[in-house]
């Protein structure tokens, strides 16, 4: 027996979860040991669903992620993979972005 939640229905739910973890991170930072791993889980938690609860869309606004395709998504997570190795490619194209741009051909005025 599967019930089908409407929208503003599981926002409030994430909603919910979200404002838990945060308040049981946040006391668990004042009743507890500083460095608790489940005080650092609860807030960590707390922070994504809280960003998801932002995203998720309303009657009046379509989701955040409306415009995201599969392979904008493929091109998203190859980034977030493999950029802290790519981060020496930076200066790199930005060097040859440089001698792309001063040896471009030259527009030729009117005559």
């Amino acid at each position: 027996m599967t019930e089908q939640l409407s929208l503003a229905e599981r926002k409030l739910r994430v909603g919910l979860a979200a404002a838990g973890c945060l308040i049981a991170g946040t006391v668990g930072l004042f009743v507890g040991t500083k460095d608790s791993i489940w005080v650092a889980a609860c807030l960590r938690v707390g922070v994504v669903l809280g960003a998801l609860w932002l995203c998720l869309p309303v009657q009046s606004r379509s989701s955040a992620w409306k415009f995201l395709t599969r392979e904008k998504l493929a091109v998203l997570v190859m980034i977030a993979v493999f950029f802290h190795r790519a981060k020496f490619l930076i200066p790199v194209l930005a060097i040859f972005g440089i001698i792309a741009w001063v040896v471009r051909p030259k527009k030729r005025g009117r005559h």
